[in-house]
């Protein structure tokens, strides 16, 4: 059997996981290998029950319907006549009505990965509405394409060159390298007259390894963001694009690269002309709901509500926990409104949050959802919070096991990152779910977290723990998935370095056979993806110079291994300056070093 087709896009497309960026919940995701992957090897890896397969590039929703399966061999079947690419009469959508007007300023909207993932991003729905309820304003879309060697809008077949702003949205940091290739091959560069903006989690914590790809960067809320800046576009239509970048530098949440520049005394970047010395990002107390509903999306045809933004509990890893505070929710009657919309569409409901079961009122929500006939989906539960009617909701909207995310093995582990729960919750919700009628279990874990050495003894040990609990009761089916950590900006470990890829490949290799034992589906991503990860998570202006090296040399690993070659391991130095230093959009660093302190100095009793 012949090697499949290759792509035009670069791996690994589907990072649609990141453990930093969701504490409590992650979506399915491919861990790409060295090398394209024939049928005869993966029918071997099948037979083998690897830890990692190297996937070819295919459909990200067939990708999570593989992984959340038994059998890897599905991968054959499913991508089998798969060409890659959806005409627009194939996308069946509804809900939101897009109309061409012809005198308006257009907006490109630029989601660097398949159709599937971005129409299941509902910051990315959002804004595509905002801008085209904005009088004066149109908005079109576009995702990554392999027939066609430019990216062409979804709506009218544009090139990106036609448009007055290109706009990308930037969620995952594995996506940079589709985005600085889709600039490339449309001509486009900070140098021509049409703006080029971007925004979303990632370059929010750190836009600087992109900094040399675009213009300005909307630092936070869209909701917050945009109106100004779409207002300060047409105010300044016609004008040096020199000029339009000062105008836009005054806006709240706009950072603007051209007007910083390296400071060697200070061995930091320092505002010119004018310039803002820090950019603060923006929030609002707005809450988002599904835009347009379509079968082609990671959750076919399911209206998404978002329940709350930010958290709660501000985890030391996590990356969300600190660039989207304050924690707000959405009030009960609120909610209630927006899933009846939903269910006049659908019967499918998803409810986004950090964590959806800190909702103040989530036994009204419960009660209210255990009234009405609908398939629902539940993006993070607390295993704190778990509760027999919370299970009940679980198995009314359809769903057959719970996923909790302990992310360490033991009790210290989980103190000295901030998780907040213990063992005995975790064993008590895998008994609720047991005794609820749930058939599985799913856990995820971080390997190479700050100060833990023993994870290939702890992580066994809890979860034969679990599955003892979990039998006992009914549970019949147990997986669990690990992922390196990552360090990340606005956290109290972004001065951590990263384990080294080697240890990282050693400890999940020796996971296997103890997991084997007990009955538990194992599943891990790469290490050296996750190493990727890290240089674009934490790189500062000259990233961008790797990021191009790699686009030139065909995006796969290798080329990260050739762009990289010689970097040691990185840390920071506290104290000393970070590359995202002018960006505000965590906490202070006083108070991330203190919890930073509190995590290497715990000695027991609380959480530190």
């Amino acid at each position: 059997m012949g090697r499949p087709e290759k792509r035009a896009e670069f791996r690994p497309v589907f990072a649609v996981k990141s453990p930093q960026i969701c504490p409590d919940t992650v979506t399915g995701a491919a861990s790409a290998g060295d090398d394209d992957t024939t049928e005869s090897a993966v029918s071997k890896a099948a037979e083998k029950m690897p830890l990692f397969i190297p996937f070819p590039f295919f459909s990200a929703s067939i990708l999570n319907s593989i992984m959340d399966g038994s059998n890897p061999k599905a991968v054959i079947a499913a991508t089998k006549g798969y060409n890659g690419r959806m005409e627009k009469e194939q996308l069946q959508e509804r809900g939101f009505k897009w109309r061409d007007k012809p005198s308006a300023r257009r907006i490109a909207l630029v989601f660097p990965n398949r159709y599937s993932l971005g129409m299941s991003n509902l910051g990315f729905q959002v804004i595509y509405k905002l801008i085209n309820e904005t009088d004066g304003f149109v908005c079109e879309r576009f995702f990554l394409s392999e027939k066609n060697a430019k990216a062409l809008s979804l709506e009218t077949g544009r090139r990106l060159k036609e448009f007055d702003a290109v706009a990308f949205s930037l969620s995952f940091e594995l996506d940079y390298p589709n985005a600085v290739r889709i600039l490339l091959e449309a001509g486009i560069s900070r140098e021509s007259d049409i703006v080029l903006l971007a925004g979303g989690p990632a370059v929010t914590a750190n836009p600087e390894p992109m900094a040399d790809f675009f213009d300005l960067f909307l630092l936070g809320e869209a909701e917050k963001t945009l109106p100004p800046f779409l207002e300060a576009l047409e105010e300044s239509r016609g004008r040096p694009k020199k000029e339009r970048l000062k105008k836009f530098s005054s806006l709240p949440g706009c950072y603007v690269p051209a007007l910083y520049e390296w400071a060697p005394a200070a061995e930091r970047l320092a505002p010119i002309d004018e310039a803002p010395p820090a950019i603060e990002r923006q929030w609002c107390r707005d809450f988002g709901e599904s835009v347009i509903l379509t079968p082609n999306t990671e959750f076919a045809d399911t209206f998404l509500v978002e329940t709350s933004r930010g958290c709660a509990h501000g985890c030391r890893f996590c990356l969300a926990g600190s660039i989207t505070r304050p924690f707000r929710c959405r009030s009960l009657d609120s909610l209630k409104e927006s899933i009846e919309r939903g269910l006049s569409l659908t019967e499918k409901i998803g409810l986004l949050g950090a964590a959806v079961s800190d909702l103040p009122d989530i036994d009204g929500l419960t009660e209210f959802l255990l009234t009405r006939s609908l398939r629902l989906y539940i993006s993070s539960i607390r295993a704190d919070k778990v509760t027999p009617r919370l299970i009940q909701l679980l198995r009314h909207g359809g769903l057959k096991s719970l996923t909790i995310a302990p992310e360490a093995g033991s009790e210290e582990g989980r103190r000295r990152i901030k998780k907040g729960i213990g063992e005995a919750d975790i064993l008590r919700a895998v008994e609720l779910a047991g005794e609820g009628g749930l058939s599985g279990v799913k856990l995820y874990f971080m390997l190479g977290l700050p100060g833990r050495e023993k994870e290939s003894e702890e992580i066994p040990l809890l979860l034969e723990k679990v599955v003892k609990a979990g039998r006992a009761c009914g549970i019949r089916h147990f997986s669990t998935d690990v992922h390196p950590f990552v360090p990340k900006a606005h956290t109290p470990f972004q001065w951590e370095e990263m384990e080294e890829i080697s240890k990282l490949e050693k400890t999940i290799l020796s996971l296997g056979k103890p997991l084997a034992k007990l009955g538990v589906k194992l599943r891990g991503d790469s290490p050296k993806w996750a190493h990727v990860q890290e240089v674009l998570a934490r790189g500062d202006r000259s990233t961008s110079n790797v990021l191009r090296s790699v686009v030139e040399g065909g995006g796969a690993l290798g080329a990260w291994r050739k762009a990289l070659e010689g970097m040691p391991p990185r840390f920071f130095e506290p104290g000393k300056p970070l590359p995202w230093d002018h960006i505000k959009s965590g906490p202070p660093p006083a108070f991330l070093l203190e919890e930073r302190l509190k995590a290497k100095d715990w000695k027991g009793g609380a959480d530190g």
